[in-house]
C-alpha cells in the first residue's frame, strides 16, 4: 500500500513509501476493497484534488479503522493545502 512521497536529503528524486499488506494470495476481500479506495484517495491527492481525497480518506476511516491514524494524518495534509476544516461529519477534532 503507497503511503506517501518523500524527498530523500541529498538527492533529487521522490521516492515513494510503502507500508507492505501481505502476500497477495493472502490479503482478503475487504483487505482488497480498502486497498482499491486508497489507491483513489491518493490518486486525488497526487492530483491536486483534495476534496475527492478529504471525502475519501474520510470514509476509509469510518471503514477500515486499523489504519485510522494514517488517514487522519492524511486529511490533516490535505487540510494544509486547502485551509480546510479538519472537522467532517464529526470525524476529526
Amino acid at each position: 500500500m503507497e503511503l506517501d512521497t518523500v524527498h530523500v536529503k541529498g538527492k533529487k528524486i521522490i521516492s515513494k513509501i510503502y507500508h507492505p499488506l501481505g502476500l497477495k494470495s493472502e490479503i482478503s476481500e475487504q483487505t482488497r476493497q480498502a486497498l482499491t479506495l486508497h489507491n483513489d484517495a491518493i490518486r486525488h491527492y497526487y492530483a491536486g484534488e483534495f476534496d475527492q481525497a478529504d471525502d475519501l480518506f474520510c470514509r476509509l476511516i469510518q471503514q477500515h479503522s486499523d489504519f485510522a491514524q494514517y488517514y487522519r494524518y492524511m486529511l490533516k495534509q490535505v487540510a494544509e493545502k486547502t485551509n480546510v476544516t479538519l472537522v467532517r461529519q464529526g470525524e476529526i477534532s
